[in-house]
């Protein structure tokens, strides 16, 4: 069967056919709205603190410095949020945010922010 030919929908309604785009036009013209773009009021926004070395042990985290800075809410850790999912059937394991063990690749912390220019210093 060719890339260009229709193929046989055996009695469904969408199965088999090709779906229309709506909202391409829009993506294309720059006028699609996203969720980055959404501002609503009272609005915090998330930061994430990265390991700084490759792998290593998670002993302790410090966040007195990021809870004194002006306009952080909260602080959340891995220790905040121990329980283990998976989206993947290989990754049934995971957990939000590092909690005993840290690399490049691992969120540590996570600060909710009242402005989205607010820097970690």
């Amino acid at each position: 069967m060719r890339m260009n030919e229709a193929r046989p929908n055996n009695g469904y309604k969408t199965i088999g056919r090709r779906a229309a785009r709506v909202e391409a036009f829009t993506k294309v013209a720059g006028r699609a709205v996203y969720a980055d773009d959404v501002h609503l009021p009272g609005m915090l926004y998330g930061r994430l603190r990265r390991s700084t070395v490759a792998h290593g042990r998670i002993l302790s985290i410090d966040t007195e410095h990021a809870r004194a800075l002006p306009g952080v809410r909260a602080v959340i850790t891995g220790a905040d949020l121990p329980v283990r999912y998976g989206i993947l059937p290989v990754h049934q394991d995971e957990t939000a945010l590092a909690v005993d063990r840290a690399s490049r690749w691992r969120r540590c912390a996570r600060t909710p922010r009242t402005s989205p220019s607010a820097r970690w210093t």
